[in-house]
């Protein structure tokens, strides 16, 4: 079926976490995911769309979602930026405003409803939705060109020429930017330059293709009972660990998103070969 996917995420989701985990408790990080979701369901509102047919992920940080039009994912990511501003216009602390990033893509996917209730979802359309995502400016919603052609002459108008955006294993496609939220850049500055500083040389500039390319075909030997052995050698927090009701493909994609963004895929690749090799088999960097 052909559905516009949407992936959304809070632009310093760590560091504001990190923060209310020191000052408070534990508690903070589930608060602050609770957070994150009511500005999902401002979205969802604003569309009319149920939170079971429509969520088809939350991320800790953020969701995925599918739409049955353009139109939706448009409307939607409209209300969350709008939600986000009014939120931040009385709060001038840094660490008290939230702003998304958001990157929408539309073409074929497979949804198949699962026994407890909710689908999981597959298909390329949503790794394309999680590329423009990252891509996106914060406040901002980056489009494919199937969504923008989708959107229609009034649609379009609002969003910017074509720009290149680069993919996986050397992709690259169109895409295109609108940006509702037009402070969102400013009121997320201080949470990129935190990342910025923390991080001057991410160990992702070094990974080569090749790596990379090794990296999906270790994930393909891997058993499905390895994949908890994996989130928990590869030490990735709870809230951004995938949730063991999606399918293995999901939970390879949001573990490929977390250590490409922390600039752990060295340290990926080498429990993956750990876990798939024999010990005295493991290759040295």
């Amino acid at each position: 079926m052909i559905k516009t996917v949407v992936e959304l995420d809070l632009v310093g989701y760590s560091t504001i976490g990190e923060n209310l985990e020191q000052g408070l408790d534990v508690n903070s990080a589930a608060q602050l995911n609770q957070q994150i979701q009511s500005f999902v369901d401002v979205g969802l509102n604003a569309v009319n769309a149920l939170r079971d047919q429509h969520v088809m992920q939350t991320t800790g940080d953020g969701a995925i979602l599918v739409f049955e039009t353009a139109f939706d994912a448009h409307r939607f990511a409209q209300a969350v930026h709008d939600a986000t501003r009014e939120h931040n216009r009385t709060r001038p602390q840094p660490l008290a405003k939230r702003v998304f990033r958001i990157g929408a893509a539309s073409g074929e996917i497979v949804m198949q409803p699962k026994p407890g209730g909710g689908f999981d979802i597959a298909g390329s359309v949503i790794a394309r939705a999680v590329r423009l995502e990252a891509k996106a400016l914060p406040g901002g919603l980056l489009v494919d060109q199937k969504t923008f052609d989708a959107l229609g002459p009034e649609g379009q108008q609002l969003y910017g020429p074509t720009q290149m955006v680069t993919g996986k294993r050397d992709e690259v496609f169109a895409a295109h930017a609108w940006q509702p939220y037009a402070d969102g850049p400013g009121d997320a500055a201080f949470f990129i330059r935190q990342k910025e500083e923390s991080s001057p040389e991410p160990i992702t500039r070094r990974f080569g293709i090749d790596q990379r390319r090794e990296v999906l075909e270790r994930f393909g030997q891997l058993k499905s009972h390895q994949y908890y052995d994996l989130i928990f050698l590869l030490e990735i927090p709870i809230q951004h660990r995938p949730s063991d009701t999606v399918s293995l493909a999901q939970q390879r994609t949001q573990i490929l998103k977390w250590t490409e963004e922390d600039g752990k895929l060295d340290l990926l690749l080498d429990e993956l070969r750990r876990l798939t090799e024999p010990a005295s088999a493991v290759r040295p960097r």
